[in-house]
Formats: C-alpha cells, sequence, structure tokens
C-alpha cells in the first residue's frame, strides 16, 4: 500500500458507508503503476460515484477541512491531504465547457473523457483499502495497462480527444516526460485537430497561461526534445513555434535539441528551467524574444537567461585571462562562472578541452563559484554628492580594484578621483 495513499482511508471508509465507490484517478494512478512505491504521488484526484455532491461535502467535513471549489463542477478540495474530491462528470466542447455532474455515471463511462489512455486508469480505493491486489482493483479503458506498459500515447476516444485543444500539449510534454511513442491514431489526431492562438472568442482558444504551463513541464522533462521531435513529425512545430524553425544553420534544430536534453544536468527545477531558458536563447539569438512572448515566464528571468546567452555568443577561451574571467564574473553576477562554462560547452559553444582551461583559469582567478568580493561598499562613499550617481561609482571602485589588484579598502579610497572621473 502506497504510504502517500493512506491518509485518505478514513474519508474513503465513511464515503463507503454511505453506499459511495471511490476512485482515485488520473497522473497519480499512472504514476504509481508506473513507478510503484518510489513514486511521489502528486495531485491526489478522487473521483467519487453514487452520492450527491451535498453529501460529499457533509462526510469530508466531518473529516477535515473542506474547501469548496464549486457545486457547478462537482469538486471539493481537502487542503491538509493535498486531495481533490469529484463527482463524475461530463463536459462540452472548448475552453469553458458547459458542465453536467452526473453521480450515477459509471466508472468506465467518465473515463472516457480523459485524454490519453495511460491517463484513463482508475483504482478502486474501496477494495484497496481492503488489502485486495492492486490489479483486482483497476478499472481501465482495453488495452490501457499494455499501452502503459509499452509507453505509448494513445487517445482514449478521438472524437472527445480534439474537443479540448489544450491536449495537443500535453501529449507534447507527456511525451518529453515519460519517453512516450505515440500511437498512429495519435499523430493523425494531432496533425487535423483545430488550434486558435489569435480568436479569443473560438471554443478552441488557447491562452498563453494554458500553453505556458504545458511548456514549463516540456522543459522539466529530461529529454524534452521528444516533445518537440514530435510537433516537427506531426508537421505543427511551425505552425505552433516558428521561432524554432530554420536561422539558416545546417543542423540547428538537432543541435538545439541535443543542447536541450543536454541541460537537463541541472536537477533542481528552477535551475533546470533557466538552463534551458538560455539554451533557446543562445540558439534562437534574435528570434528567442519572440518566442517568449507566447509564454507567460517571468520577465525578470527572461531578461536574464536573454543576458547570459549573449555574453556567450562573444565568449572565447584564447581571449580570456585571469582579469577577464574576474570581469565576468562580475557581469554574471549570481550566475556563477561554473555554471556559465557548463552552459558554454552544453550548447556546443566551447570544446571539452577548452571548457578545462576555462575551468581551470576561473579557479586559479579564486572566481570559479563567486565573483570577487568588493571592497568598497555604500557606507564607504558618503562623499558623493548626487546620491543617484552611488550605483556608478561603486561599480567604478570595484573596477579599479580588479584592474589593480587592491586587497585592502583604504588604498582603494586613496584613489577615489579616479572613481569619480567623469560621474560629478
Amino acid at each position: 500500500m502506497h504510504s502517500e495513499l493512506t491518509s485518505l482511508r478514513p474519508l474513503v471508509e465513511s464515503l463507503s458507508s454511505l453506499g459511495a465507490t471511490c476512485f482515485l484517478v488520473g497522473g497519480a494512478v499512472r504514476d504509481y503503476l508506473l513507478f510503484g512505491g518510489k513514486a511521489k504521488l502528486k495531485d491526489l484526484d478522487i473521483e467519487v460515484h453514487g452520492i450527491s455532491f451535498d453529501e460529499l461535502k457533509a462526510a469530508l467535513e466531518k473529516k477535515t477541512t473542506v474547501l469548496d471549489v464549486g457545486k457547478r463542477f462537482g469538486i471539493l478540495k481537502t487542503p491538509f491531504l493535498g486531495s481533490d474530491w469529484s463527482l463524475p462528470r461530463s463536459d462540452s466542447v472548448g475552453r469553458r465547457p458547459e458542465v453536467s455532474v452526473d453521480p450515477g455515471m459509471g466508472i468506465q463511462q467518465a473515463l472516457v473523457r480523459r485524454d490519453l489512455t495511460i491517463n484513463a486508469i482508475a483504482l478502486n480505493l474501496n477494495l484497496y483499502f481492503k488489502n485486495k491486489k492492486l490489479k483486482k482493483c483497476l478499472v481501465f479503458p482495453l488495452g490501457a495497462l499494455c499501452d502503459l506498459r509499452n509507453k505509448i500515447a494513445r487517445p482514449v476516444d478521438k472524437k472527445t480527444f480534439v474537443e479540448d485543444p489544450l491536449r495537443f500539449f500535453r501529449v507534447m510534454q507527456f511525451i518529453a516526460r515519460f519517453n512516450l511513442e505515440p500511437a498512429r491514431e495519435m499523430n493523425f489526431v494531432a496533425r487535423t485537430m483545430l488550434l486558435e492562438f489569435e480568436n479569443k472568442a473560438s471554443i478552441f482558444y488557447l491562452s498563453k497561461e494554458r500553453v505556458s504551463s504545458e511548456f514549463e513541464k516540456l522543459l522539466l522533462a529530461k529529454y524534452s526534445s521528444k516533445g518537440l521531435i514530435w510537433l516537427k513529425k506531426t508537421g505543427r512545430l511551425a505552425e505552433v513555434f516558428p521561432e524554432l524553425i530554420g536561422h539558416g544553420c545546417d543542423g540547428y534544430f538537432s543541435k538545439l535539441l541535443s543542447s536541450l536534453d543536454v541541460a537537463s544536468v541541472f536537477k533542481e527545477p528552477e535551475s533546470r528551467i533557466f538552463a534551458k531558458l538560455i539554451t533557446l536563447s543562445f540558439f534562437m539569438k534574435d528570434a528567442a524574444p519572440r518566442f517568449f512572448a507566447r509564454f507567460c515566464f517571468d520577465q525578470k528571468i527572461v531578461t536574464r537567461a536573454l543576458r547570459i546567452a549573449s555574453i556567450m555568443q562573444k565568449f572565447e577561451v584564447k581571449n580570456a585571462s585571469k582579469l577577464y574571467f574576474k570581469f565576468l564574473a562580475y557581469e554574471l553576477r549570481a550566475f556563477s562562472l561554473a555554471e556559465f562554462l557548463l552552459m558554454l560547452k552544453i550548447c556546443k559553444k566551447i570544446s571539452n578541452s577548452d571548457f578545462k582551461i576555462g575551468w581551470r583559469m576561473a579557479r586559479e582567478a579564486s572566481v570559479l563559484r563567486y565573483s570577487e568580493r568588493a571592497l568598497v561598499s555604500g557606507g564607504d562613499v558618503d562623499f558623493v554628492e548626487k546620491k543617484e550617481m552611488i550605483g556608478a561609482v561603486l561599480a567604478n571602485f570595484y573596477k579599479l580594484q580588479l584592474i589593480f589588484g587592491f586587497q585592502e579598502k583604504a588604498p582603494l579610497l586613496a584613489i577615489k578621483d579616479l572613481a569619480l572621473a567623469g560621474l560629478q
């Protein structure tokens, strides 16, 4: 029994006594079956059959804190348990569907509204908590377990799949995250389904926010390239992300994809996304700002990625010196030289031998991990009359510190006239 499911047991048993059947559905079941007890189950979605919304809410409130997301959608949240509880429902076509809640709907019918067969497997928690064998607790469409075992991306129903255009981008990131192979019917549906990015009145309109969420998951994947390769194979890449095409460079796309995958060497989610934003910026060059405008990434992070990629374009080991590396570490600020050199190697801007040379020189300059500490701070420059000039004066002091190799503050302050030159 998975440890992260045990907290649900009292609620499931209470609901079972009312005649309800509780099913764990969605990604949590998929991840449990793929990775077993090692899986960290997120987004626990429980679909409750056989009772009304009011009965569900009353039963849950006896056991834990409940947030009412909306009776119209038939969804309740239990924040302290990290789970969502809902009634089975059917949705109309489009991004703002009409929702019809139906407590009497069968689980097989409810699973048809799922996107892929691997996401349409339900775990009967009533049986699960009675210590029944796992396989006997599962409900799924024909072939779903086989698709999961063989890592196949297949739509549950071709007709209902196209009703939500976001599913196109969900498949993109699923292929990357789980190393899936798209089924023939998956490719056919993807080539022909309607995607709308301009007309907000269209039921097939996709907002930046919705696409951004899926693209971020693609960047977090170890093999981001697989999702983008699939877009190209379906013939939709030039339509949805035209900035990734061409640039007049032979092998450009394959080099970009290879570098994106290698950038997965960064393990922390935020660091991995940032490394891949730098990679995209490096390869797309002037087209990168247009590409990022399609998403809702933090503008400060995008600006940093673009700036670092620009510095990478100009870097040459043969022109480097210890002083150069000191200034470079200062220019990079929060991004270390170690990370910068690694990004150069990832993007194939420098060879392995040049990477080693750069690493050695940065280490000898004592700026591999951090820039040199500034000797002069704001409290030392009270002689600056115009307060708006303090930042520029401090920057000049720092440059003088690096150029002349000062180790103490006093002799550096003694040449303050040089720091003030041209500023006052």
